[in-house]
């Protein structure tokens, strides 16, 4: 009875162009894990060194952003800059208007008294 453990075994010499190539395809396999595995620590990497450059940036901005809302937006000067022409509009347009009622009723009376005049 042949021993299936020599390597002249007729198993052996069926099935080893098999292994050899089951045994080339898991070589292959692992090769290709393995630079898989350091191109994805590189693409880790980059990513990380990308991810921290844009905290920068995100800092700064949050950093301007702080320190334009600590400001105040509207001052009692803005207002009253703001406001002092709308009021003075105001003042003079009521002016107009009470000098016109005036004038009108000034012209009511005339036509009044032209009417029992005549």
């Amino acid at each position: 009875m042949p021993q299936t453990t020599e390597n002249n075994s007729p198993f052996n010499e069926k099935y080893r162009p098999y292994i050899d190539g089951f045994i080339k395809v898991v070589q292959a396999l692992m090769l290709f894990l393995i630079i898989g595995v350091f191109n994805g620590q590189k693409l880790l990497e980059q990513q990380v060194q990308m991810l921290l450059i844009s905290k920068q940036y995100d800092d700064a901005n949050r950093k301007e952003i702080r320190e334009y809302l600590s400001e105040p937006r509207f001052t009692e000067k803005m207002y009253i800059d703001k406001t002092a022409p709308i009021i003075e509009a105001s003042k003079f347009n009521s002016r107009d208007i009470r000098d016109n009622s005036k004038m009108m009723h000034d012209l009511n009376n005339r036509l009044i008294r032209l009417e029992r005049n005549e």
